[in-house]
C-alpha cells in the first residue's frame, strides 16, 4: 500500500513539474527501490513521510523519506542479492544519497539531476 501511495504522490509531483517519459520512469523506479530498502529497516507497521522538491532553476529532484529505521542506513544495511542490486542502482542513478539518524526519525535523501521544476510537497504514506 505504501509503495502505491508513494508512486501516486511522486508521479503527481513530477508531472506537475513537466518531468516526463524516461526521467519520470527512472525516478519512479528509484523511489520504489528506496522505499523497499527503507521498509526493510523498519517495523512492519511503521509509517514514512515522503517529501519531493523540484527547485526552480536548479535542474534537480530531491526526494526524502523519513521514518523510524533504527538508525540503520538502508543502502548500507542490505540483506540479499536483490537488496544489494537495488542499493547499487540507487547509488549509480542518483547524484547524492544522504542518510541522517535523528532522535525520532531517520531520513534518507536522494538528489538527482533532471529537468527544471518549481514545487515542493509532503505526504504521509503507509508502511
Amino acid at each position: 500500500e505504501g509503495s502505491r501511495q508513494l508512486s501516486e504522490f511522486l508521479r503527481g509531483q513530477l508531472e506537475a513539474n513537466h518531468i516526463q517519459s524516461r526521467q519520470l520512469a527512472e525516478l519512479m523506479v528509484v523511489a520504489d527501490e528506496l522505499f523497499a530498502l527503507c521498509r526493510s529497516q523498519a517495523d512492519p507497521d511503521s509509517r514514512f513521510m515522503a517529501e519531493c522538491a523540484v527547485p526552480t532553476g536548479e535542474g534537480l529532484v530531491i526526494l526524502r523519506l523519513k521514518g523510524e529505521m533504527r538508525g540503520r542506513h538502508p543502502l548500507e544495511r542490505t540483506e540479499g542479492e536483490a537488496a544489494e542490486h537495488a542499493a547499487s542502482f540507487i547509488q549509480k542513478t542518483c547524484d547524492q544519497v544522504l542518510f541522517e539518524h535523528g532522535s525520532d526519525l531517520d531520513t534518507v535523501m536522494i538528489v538527482k539531476r533532471i529537468s527544471e521544476g518549481n514545487t515542493a510537497e509532503k505526504r504521509e504514506i503507509s508502511g
